[in-house]
């Protein structure tokens, strides 16, 4: 039995389903192909065409040999825009096309051809990452055509261009109205139903004393200032709503594909409604129909010039240069968690004020998901560090023009997800994958990259982006701090904020770029990442030299721990899985301003993690020069902030019973002190306000001891 995910006569391609024309496509003589080819002339539609009869694998990879990625570097507007001994621009450096590159392509082509059969195909080039074509017999598994590309070496890796999708969670009973205990301080008008936003308490987990940390940060001045955070969502698109600005909007779907059938990236789309009465009802968005080759017959969704004046009532004139939604509001239901305007007498209250944040949405996936190629390649432009080739004297990207953003991303949030570990590494550089390379990306540009975990109830591990390393991970719990029936959990999960009924802007969709817009609850992870995506925004406004680490560490340090229940017993996270616990605003605020200390901090021998610690003579030596050597101890733990000079930890001692008193002051939160007290405790001063942290037990390990001190 073949594997159900093989791409049969129908491709996957972009998010946007390709299928195989059998008809009106232009015919290409097999010699004129085979001469093209040699060329790098053959377009991805010619080339699909060609290879009708055949399976196809829409793959990432990475190319071993620097001369071979560099002969492989094209895309088919160069094909179009190039002749052999033109120029063209890569990363900053010129190269001409020579018959000499074209020579190592296509024995390259030739090569595969021979080894496996397989016919090969560059669709893209961005930023070293490959997106591919593979044709086979349909002989073989698609696991097993991944494996035999790989055992080629190569590549570096290969991967599937997985499919993306929303994740949102429509299955949440009735939505009936939440336990409200926010009061009206806002004119916001749903400002109530916003429970997140109200102080976290036992039992009200999902709350996420949003408010607190809002009024903590306004009264020390930093909404008062002129700085912005710069939020990406990579999501479903731009929709227009009175409660939301935009500052930038681009498409990375419909414009990276069907817009570079047209001159002007106009395209129009079917109305997918069913007539009754000359009534629009039952809008079916049809995503089969979106070929990337106009005169494909299955491209019956779009055409890329205007329709007969006759039918101009069914078809949707869609810009793609815009970025605007085509049938989805998912995005603006995240964007309006993190940005909505407040205070305007309307809908919500967006978890960063609109003075201080600059909202880019870029569009990825939508109803007809979004393939994981067009999505990498949006994080890098997000980044602002987006490089494909292009032929001199034509300063676009691949495809139409892609500006750079004038925003460049401080924290970008994807509610989207595939079903594959995409981000693991194996013992060999041959399994690095193409996601692990863009998160590490974005991670030195230091951008915070949140994920929804994924709603189908298994480990986040095997999903990507949620599982990939230095992405934050988001699981979604209800308003009384249990995880929802649907949220995924395990080790990859970092912090867990409420994702059922959470208030947002929203609406319903009407038709092909049609919206009927308003304010409504909506569920899923896709909503819990927004609100985390909300407290990176508002951790880096207010301290924009963090780095995604330590936002990371700031959130997780501060949220509240859902492992162990009111009678001490282990929950339904303690064996699940819900990383740090439920997020708290205000916690992870006083880390960063007050280094308010959460968690116990520890104190061990300072020799204790020492790779000498064993080394009597070294121990002997550092005897000599710290005559206290046995009674030395250190005290450490990430819960504590040493980035402002004018924080000051304060160490306690206490002999038995007796009074504390202090033992050391200090800047720096990993210290050493000599022990001498039975116990110990630390608290943190803000020296500017004069704002101090509660005095909190240092749990003190003696397991080790240099054996000189017997």
């Amino acid at each position: 039995m073949k594997n159900s995910n093989l791409f049969k006569i129908t491709l996957l391609f972009s998010a946007i389903t390709l299928s195989i024309s059998t008809a009106n496509a232009s015919k290409i003589d097999n010699d004129e192909f085979t001469s093209l080819q040699y060329l790098d002339k053959v377009t991805t539609d010619a080339f699909v065409e060609e290879n009708k009869n055949k399976e196809f694998y829409d793959v990432i990879v990475g190319i071993e040999d620097d001369q071979l990625a560099t002969a492989l570097l094209t895309n088919d507007r160069m094909r179009k825009a190039l002749e052999v001994g033109e120029s063209f621009m890569y990363k900053g450096q010129e190269y001409v096309k020579t018959e000499h590159l074209l020579n190592v392509a296509d024995q390259f082509r030739q090569d595969i051809k021979s080894m496996l059969g397989y016919d090969f195909h560059v669709v893209q080039t961005f930023n070293d990452i490959y997106q591919v074509l593979v044709t086979t017999d349909g002989s073989e598994e698609k696991e097993d055509v991944l494996k035999n590309l790989i055992q080629t070496g190569k590549f570096t890796y290969v991967q599937e261009n997985e499919q993306m999708q929303l994740m949102g969670y429509d299955n949440e009973g009735d939505n009936k109205p939440m336990s409200v205990v926010n009061p009206s301080i806002t004119n916001d008008r749903h400002y109530a139903e916003q429970v997140y936003f109200a102080r976290q308490v036992d039992g009200y987990e999902g709350a996420a004393s949003i408010e607190v940390a809002k009024q903590i940060l306004s009264d020390r001045g930093v909404f008062a200032s002129e700085n912005k955070v710069n939020v990406h969502v990579l999501d479903g698109g731009m929709v227009p709503h009175e409660d939301l600005d935009y500052a930038e909007a681009v498409d990375f779907k419909y414009r990276n594909h069907q817009g570079k059938a047209t001159d002007d990236g106009v395209i129009w789309v079917k109305k997918d409604f069913t007539r009754e009465d000359d009534q629009y009802v039952s809008p079916a968005f049809d995503c089969s129909g979106f070929s990337s080759d106009p005169e494909s017959e299955n491209a019956t969704s779009w055409r890329p010039d205007p329709p007969p004046e006759d039918e101009a009532d069914e078809w949707y004139r869609y810009d793609t240069n815009k970025g605007l939604s085509l049938n989805s509001l998912h995005g603006l239901q995240a964007a309006g968690i993190i940005a909505a305007k407040s205070g305007n007498g309307v809908g919500i209250s967006g978890i960063i004020p609109q003075e201080n944040v600059n909202l880019v949405s870029a569009l990825v996936v939508d109803k007809c998901s979004g393939g994981s190629a067009d999505i990498m390649k949006a994080v890098y432009w997000s980044i602002d560090n987006l490089e494909s080739p292009y032929a001199i004297g034509n300063s676009s990207y691949d495809g139409l023009p892609y500006e750079r953003t004038q925003y460049p991303a401080d924290v970008i949030n994807m509610s989207f997800g595939g079903g594959n570990a995409m981000c693991f590494k194996r013992s060999n550089n041959y399994w690095t994958t193409a996601w692990t390379q863009v998160v590490q990306d974005a991670d030195e540009k230091g951008t915070v990259l949140i994920s929804s975990a994924g709603n189908e109830t298994t480990t986040t591990f095997n999903v990507s982006p949620a599982g990939c390393e230095n992405v934050m991970s988001v699981g979604a719990i209800y308003e009384n701090g249990r995880p929802t029936g649907f949220t995924n959990f395990g080790d990859s999960i970092d912090v867990m904020a409420m994702g059922s009924k959470v208030w947002s802007t929203s609406g319903e969709v009407v038709d092909a770029g049609e919206f009927d817009v308003g304010y409504g609850p909506v569920n899923g992870t896709s909503f819990s990442g927004p609100i985390v995506a909300g407290l990176a925004g508002l951790l880096k406004l207010a301290d924009d030299n963090l780095t995604p680490k330590q936002v990371v560490d700031l959130i997780k340090n501060g949220a509240k721990p859902l492992d162990v229940g009111f009678s001490g017993g282990e929950t339904t996270c303690g064996w699940l899985g819900c990383g740090a616990g439920a997020v708290n605003f205000e916690n992870s605020v006083r880390i960063l301003l007050d280094g308010e200390i959460l968690g116990e901090p520890k104190a061990t021998h300072y020799l204790a993690d020492h790779k000498q610690k064993d080394d009597s003579n070294y121990i002997s030596l550092q005897s000599e020069f710290n005559p206290n050597l046995c009674s030395t101890y250190k005290v450490y733990g990430s819960v504590m902030n040493d980035k402002y000079e004018d924080l000051e930890y304060t160490l306690y001692g206490q002999v038995g019973s007796g009074d504390y008193e202090v033992v050391k002051v200090t800047n720096n939160s990993n210290f050493t002190f000599n022990k001498e007290h039975d116990n110990y405790q630390l608290s943190a001063c803000n020296a500017t306000t004069g704002n101090c942290s509660r005095n909190v037990n240092v749990e003190l390990d003696s397991s080790y001891s240099p054996a000189a001190c017997g």
